[in-house]
């Protein structure tokens, strides 16, 4: 019997955390993938030996609510950094600061990107978890409560500055 069609012994444990039978991984034809791109595969981890490093196709709505509530805060945080910016304050960002001063249009495009990139990366490993106890959605509602908290201040900012 070839070494794929094996059985594998029985192993104590959660019956879906067992792997038995055929091998299921075997080419698929040319356009067999396709109707997977609205659905997704992966809706959930199922082995405990899955939570480590393992993105999935589909994500909760909610948590693409927030990643995009963190999109739009990141570009007022920018159209509100340009107007302090007009009233005499300065970047606190020290990688950000030297292209502000240099053209406006690069320094939004690059703020909006380092804020997309990393969160994308976030929500595709949203299941995983750091530090034994920290799940990586919770940093990304983390991240939603400091740009609300930064938008906050700018805003009182922005009521100090037009007071005067």
């Amino acid at each position: 019997m070839p070494p794929a069609l094996e059985r594998v012994p029985a192993q104590r444990g959660n019956a879906s955390e067992r792997r038995h039978g055929p091998a299921r991984r075997q080419r698929c034809p040319l356009f067999a993938d396709w109707h997977f791109l609205l659905r997704g595969r992966r809706r959930m981890l199922r082995r405990a030996s899955d939570q480590r490093g393992v993105c999935l196709d589909w994500h909760p709505a909610g948590l693409w609510i927030v990643a995009l509530g963190i999109l739009v805060l990141s570009a007022l945080d920018a159209a509100f950094t340009l107007t302090l910016v007009q009233y005499g304050a300065s970047e606190a960002n020290p990688l950000l600061r030297p292209l502000l001063e240099r053209d406006r249009h690069e320094f939004i495009n690059l703020k909006l990107l380092l804020t997309a990139v990393p969160l994308v990366l976030l929500v595709a490993h949203s299941r995983l978890v750091i530090y034994r106890y920290i799940r990586v959605e919770r940093i990304v509602h983390g991240l939603l409560l400091v740009y609300l908290v930064v938008i906050a201040y700018e805003l009182l900012l922005l009521n100090f500055l037009t007071a005067e």
